[in-house]
């Protein structure tokens, strides 16, 4: 089929399917590639099926929708992870079998030449999270989006927010995911070396009073973040800390989504950092405004930098 671009399977698919595909794999024309619900029946068809993908010259565009692969799809990937073509890879939902595939999956993101967006909706292990530390500074990933992930351990967790901060090319980064204590900590840790410029928090949360004003903390210290979109809960802690380090954070962008703020207080720390922002020319309020948070906005208007501003109720 020489005019096939885009390519969906949802099937169970045998292992002469799979063999075939990687012996034509070099003559395909697809560009996006679909696989949902894929199941590899034997080791040799997870073998082959990786084999293909690898082979495939004008692959860009992958996406493995809650799969059931075997170790050895794994194992073969990272591999041959350095042949690959794809340029944006999608994982939603995949079952990875073992600790030891986990660890191999992490290795061939890193090992991906041209790989540059990344969507993961999946289950991390500490594995996976160690294995992604420690060779983050290879990775070709310029835009990351985690949708509802898991991190199991703390130590998972703060392997992870290193990981992050030692993403060279890393410069827009969307987080759907519960945030624990240790991630925020680390995060925080490492801030200064995260490159990333563009974020976005969707329904996050965060369990203690000492992981939001970690988090805050981070933020204010990110020295590339000019855009960021939050769209969480803010406590006392937070608005706190945000306020306490609002005069070194780069944000030039702000978008507040369906923000509450639970006391008068959190509202009043909330509007001082807004107008303590030394960077901050474009301010969206999605959220309800009670009278503290305008009244201290009324009381440090002078400084405020913004030159553009919407407010919006959802």
């Amino acid at each position: 089929m020489p005019n096939l671009t885009d390519l969906t399977l949802g099937m169970d698919l045998n292992e002469e399917f799979y063999s075939t595909l990687k012996a034509k794999a070099s003559s395909i024309q697809v560009r996006t590639f679909n696989l949902r619900d894929v199941r590899c029946p034997t080791p040799a068809s997870s073998r082959h099926l990786v084999d293909a993908l690898c082979s495939m010259p004008h692959l860009t565009d992958l996406r493995l929708y809650e799969g059931d692969l075997r170790e050895e799809f794994y194992s073969t990937l990272k591999a041959k992870a350095w042949s690959m073509q794809v340029q944006t890879l999608k994982l939603h939902v995949v079952w990875c079998p073992t600790r030891a595939s986990l660890h191999d999956l992490a290795e061939a993101l890193c090992s991906m030449p041209n790989l540059t967006d990344l969507i993961l909706r999946m289950d991390f292990n500490e594995e996976f999270c160690s294995a992604l530390k420690a060779n983050a500074s290879s990775i070709q990933v310029q835009t990351l989006k985690f949708e509802d992930v898991q991190c199991p351990t703390p130590a998972s967790s703060h392997h992870l927010a290193e990981a992050l901060c030692s993403m060279p090319n890393l410069t827009d980064l969307i987080l759907r995911m519960d945030f624990n204590e240790e991630f925020c900590s680390a995060l925080k840790a490492n801030a200064s070396s995260i490159q990333v410029q563009t974020l976005k928090f969707e329904d996050v949360q965060c369990p203690t009073p000492d992981s939001s004003h970690h988090l805050a903390e981070a933020l204010c210290s990110m020295p590339n973040l000019t855009d960021l979109i939050l769209r969480m809960d803010f406590n006392e802690e937070f608005c706190s800390a945000l306020k306490a380090n609002a005069s070194s954070i780069q944000v030039q962008t702000l978008k507040l989504e369906d923000i509450q703020c639970p006391t008068p207080a959190s509202s009043h720390h909330l509007a001082e950092a807004l107008c303590s922002m030394p960077n901050l020319t474009d301010l969206s309020l999605g959220m309800d405004l009670n009278e503290e948070f305008y009244s201290t906005l009324k009381a440090n208007a002078s400084s405020i930098q913004v030159c553009v501003s919407s407010c919006y109720s959802y």
